[in-house]
């Protein structure tokens, strides 16, 4: 899904849903942003189906292997517009907004800063620099990295296959599933907010996760990550909304 075709999707999700339309306006400004960014040097992993393929056999998503060399200027206008929602709704936010600010234009916080993690998006490095909790940090990655990664990854999209990905985690940037439509034979189409990328999952109830095994844990939680658990997460259900359409920050 392109960035303009999302915010067509958006635009009939808002016009279908008037109800939300008051509370999910804040948005609009993000999604604007998306469509401005431009790649600038990032270019797109150029990784062959074989490259690909030898990763998601063991589990690894590819950004893991190969993460994007994006620089903080490019991410720059998309982080400011993340921000400026956090204080839409959120105003007490701001102290903590401004010594990230910070700590981003002395270079201590880098983009990379931003990526997904084990069981979490997003560093600790920006929540101890911020003091932002952890669901407001995630949300910046969601708001800026989009464009970014979707870009970075567009040409091993076409390599990925459902028979060698095993993981309930995305295969590209190693996010977690942030919303699930469910297929014939049980499947399930598990898409990733974070790039923009997708996978099906081949059984109801989800995969253990192989050599990626803690992308799926939240913190504590000891059990593994199968794909339920990282869509049905009330952490996820903070931070999203199930559209097709776009994340939605719900709760903070």
């Amino acid at each position: 899904m392109t960035i303009a075709s999302l915010k067509e999707e958006w635009a009939d999700l808002l016009s279908r849903r008037a109800e939300l339309r008051g509370t999910l306006s804040v948005y609009d400004d993000l999604f604007d942003a998306w469509g401005r960014w431009a790649p600038g040097r990032l270019t797109p992993l150029g990784w062959g189906r074989e490259d690909c393929r030898r990763r998601w056999e063991r589990g690894v998503p590819l950004l893991a292997d190969a993460p994007p060399p994006i620089r903080a200027d490019e991410l720059e206008e998309l982080l400011a517009a993340a921000m400026e929602r956090v204080v839409v709704l959120a105003d007490d936010a701001r102290p903590s907004l401004g010594r990230l600010a910070e700590a981003w234009d002395r270079g201590e916080i880098a983009p990379a800063a931003l990526f997904p993690a084990p069981g979490r998006v997003g560093s600790r490095a920006m929540e101890e620099a911020s003091g932002l909790a952890p669901e407001v940090v995630a949300f910046l990655a969601y708001g800026c990295l989009r464009p970014a990664l979707d870009h970075y990854f567009t040409e091993c999209r076409p390599h990925l296959d459902e028979h060698v990905w095993k993981v309930g985690a995305c295969p590209f940037c190693g996010g977690a599933a942030g919303f699930s439509d469910v297929l014939e034979h049980g499947q399930r189409r598990l898409a990733c907010h974070l790039c923009g990328g997708g996978c099906t999952e081949l059984r109801l109830g989800g995969a253990l996760l192989p050599a990626a095994e803690q992308l799926g844990r939240q913190d504590g939680d000891e059990r593994g990550g199968d794909a339920h658990q990282l869509v049905d997460s009330p952490r996820l259900h903070q931070l999203f909304g199930f559209s097709n359409a776009t994340l939605v920050l719900a709760v903070l």
